[in-house]
């Protein structure tokens, strides 16, 4: 894998001031549905128990979604 250019200029698209960076947040709406599903994720409690398999499994689902 070749080493990154340190001056290697940014792509043209990149946002040039913080207004272009939101302009383009004002025009993303998150949908309430996805919303809802990952607090309801997060919401959940660890299984009661002090077996590590389980508690790894938990914590690597929660982290992968």
């Amino acid at each position: 894998m070749p080493a990154p250019d340190a001056g290697a200029q940014p792509t043209k698209d990149a946002p040039r001031s913080i207004s272009d960076i939101l302009k383009v947040l004002d025009h993303y709406k998150p949908d309430p549905a996805a919303v809802a599903r990952a607090q309801a994720e997060l919401q959940q409690e660890p299984p009661k128990t002090t077996g590590r398999v389980a508690l790894r499994e938990f914590y690597l689902q929660r982290a992968r979604r």
